[in-house]
């Protein structure tokens, strides 16, 4: 594995927290040819959890559209759901603003309403805690299509589905620089997506399948004195490929 690599030849796998890291590490992978895609240390943990903590049986049940590659975590910022006409699923940035639905009734005997009034997840999610039980949880093909019978025509509704986004680096530092290519980054079942440096189409982070076979770059610190205002990191890029 490219951290394991890292680890026992380096310090770890390559960390960026501005700009300036970004430019040097841009520029040392560009001198060796290398213009595609390549692994630094960062890596998203991908958890969903249902709004009314439901777990259990049917708390993993899921109805992702199938024909666009749901959920796609696009731009690295969508983490809400939304129901369809169609009764499918798709994640979205929280911001979005749709109709909601929210369950009157319990987990057990759910009772499904519809707040045909357009807000954003958290205020969904708040208007549903105050006034009814929560935002809705779906278990089964069943409650997905009475969940979906209530979507407002042409529109989409959403659901109590949601997940932190989280993001760290292998060497566990603070995550506080997100420079995020505004693409697609399929999800799948997967629990952990691994970050690359998409140097030839945009020179942005996004993420991929951690077993994808790439080059990647490591670093460590000059020896003390070197750099004696910065502390600046030395990047070591590796041109065999590994997951």
């Amino acid at each position: 594995m490219a951290q394991t690599y890292c680890r026992q030849r380096y310090k770890d796998l390559a960390t960026i927290d501005n700009m300036v890291q970004m430019n040097q590490l841009r520029n040392i992978v560009s001198s060796t040819g290398n213009d595609a895609e390549i692994w630094i240390g960062l890596y998203a943990k991908i958890a969903w959890m249902w709004s009314d903590r439901t777990t259990g049986r049917g708390a993993e049940y899921r109805n992702w559209e199938n024909n666009t590659n749901e959920p796609d975590f696009y731009g690295a910022r969508e983490t809400c759901v939304s129901i369809g006409e169609d009764g499918g699923w798709q994640d979205e940035i929280w911001i979005q603003e749709y109709p909601f639905i929210c369950n009157n009734g319990t987990q057990l005997e759910p009772e499904f309403v519809l707040v045909d009034e357009a807000m954003d997840w958290g205020s969904a999610q708040a208007c549903c805690s105050q006034n009814f039980t929560s935002l809705v949880t779906v278990k089964n093909d069943i409650e997905n299509q009475m969940v979906q019978s209530l979507v407002p025509s042409g529109d989409r509704a959403w659901i109590g589905l949601s997940r932190p986004n989280w993001f760290f680096w292998s060497d566990q530092s603070r995550f506080n620089f997100g420079y995020f290519d505004n693409v697609a980054n399929p999800i799948d079942s997967m629990k952990v997506m691994c970050g690359v440096l998409a140097l030839k189409s945009s020179g942005k982070f996004r993420f991929l399948s951690c077993e994808t076979s790439l080059p990647f770059v490591c670093y460590n610190f000059p020896p003390p004195g070197e750099f004696p205002y910065l502390q600046w990191k030395r990047l070591h890029y590796i041109g065999e490929t590994h997951v």
